[in-house]
């Protein structure tokens, strides 16, 4: 009896490693199905559609569809690959780039707290769905950039753009991809403000007064408003002007563009050095959506930078071409000095490299610019 007792006292005892054991043994839980990775594009193709808020009660109105279409002009451009833009109005799909808050907004829960929504983007996965939610222009273009950087490696806002990896035709994100931003004036190079906000000045000279009215002429192109052009004397406080300002320790036809306060000042020693500055706001502006100018950066160009247009015409020139090659040169104009015009159009004869020239308008007096 003794005996039997003292057995079933040892296996009360040991019961509990028993069972210890036996969970041990146990095969894990399938973790579910969700998704590691998310590939929008596979072999060179996407079964994704971009999607865009059809938002109408703010600034924004309008705004989501642009950057949309500008997404997909990106992806097509850098993978070859077009994904189709709709609007949230069409029906859903499980496999969405939703561009701001949509009636989808149901089916995710958004990790967007109230100052990132106010003054950045939040970019996140929610199951198949990639989503970019801002409530202001720089923000949701910002935010496109980082998509563009996290899926396809390129940095748009970098000088040098680098392509995707040669050959590569697939394209992921993780499965808990997220990155969200809040962003401020101090921290990133930009400025985020209305036009009505914008002005240009001009200091004593002609040359500059002439700069400014060019860049009042691009800019009122761009933002189908006119930014007031002003003498320097007269700026007001609750602007922000571009001015101009003769720097004679900058090289010829170059410029600079530094940025204090209130004055995004354009420095340069000639006329043809400020134009150059005049085309490099404009075409950053156009491309970028907004000015990337802030108090930590300051950009220098040349107008080398704007040849480019030459360098390819005169590319098709030479695929076109026979054994010789004429052209014709109108030197004429604008309203350029004549040593700052001689700049130029050295450049432009280095470019296409003509065999045999001939100019128009070329007064004796112009002759002596082109070497």
């Amino acid at each position: 009896m003794k005996r039997l007792l003292a057995f079933l006292l040892a296996m009360i005892l040991c019961l509990p490693l028993i069972v210890a054991c036996h969970k041990e043994e146990q095969p894990p839980e399938e973790s579910g199905t969700e998704t590691t990775t998310l590939p929008l594009i596979t072999g060179g193709a996407s079964e994704y559609v971009i999607v865009y808020s059809e938002a109408t009660a703010n600034q924004m109105a309008g705004v989501y569809q642009s950057i949309a279409t500008l997404l997909q002009k990106y992806i097509k451009d850098l993978t070859g690959v077009e994904l189709p833009v709709v609007s949230e109005k069409e029906g859903a799909v499980a496999k969405e780039i939703v561009v701001g808050a949509t009636s989808r907004t149901v089916d995710y829960t958004s990790p967007v707290t109230a100052e990132t929504y106010q003054k950045g983007y939040s970019l996140f996965a929610a199951g198949e769905k990639v989503v970019l939610e801002a409530n202001c222009n720089v923000g949701i273009r910002l935010g496109m950039y980082a998509l563009i950087q996290d899926l396809l490696g390129v940095d748009l806002l970098a000088n040098d753009k680098s392509m995707p990896e040669e050959g590569k035709k697939d394209f992921s994100l993780a499965g808990n991809y997220e990155n969200s931003k809040t962003v401020t004036s101090e921290k990133v190079p930009f400025l985020n403000i209305s036009v009505d906000q914008l002005g240009v000045c001009y200091g004593e000279t002609y040359t500059q007064k002439r700069a400014a009215i060019l860049l009042q002429q691009e800019l009122k192109s761009i933002e189908k408003t006119t930014p007031e052009c002003i003498a320097r004397t007269n700026v007001k406080a609750d602007k922000t002007y571009f001015s101009f300002q003769t720097d004679n320790t900058v090289g010829g036809g170059e410029f600079r563009v530094a940025v204090s306060d209130k004055m995004i000042t354009v420095l340069a020693k000639d006329y043809y050095g400020f134009v150059s500055a005049v085309r490099s706001i404009a075409k950053t502006r156009k491309s970028l959506g907004f000015y990337p100018y802030g108090s930590e950066r300051t950009v220098t160009g040349s107008h080398v930078d704007h040849l480019l247009k030459y360098e390819e015409s005169a590319k098709y020139a030479f695929n076109r071409s026979a054994e010789y090659r004429l052209m014709f040169y109108n030197v004429l104009w604008d309203n350029t000095e004549v040593a700052e015009r001689g700049i130029l159009q050295n450049e432009v004869l280095k470019a296409y490299d003509p065999d045999v020239i001939g100019f128009q308008e070329f007064h004796e007096r112009r002759r002596t610019a082109i070497v």
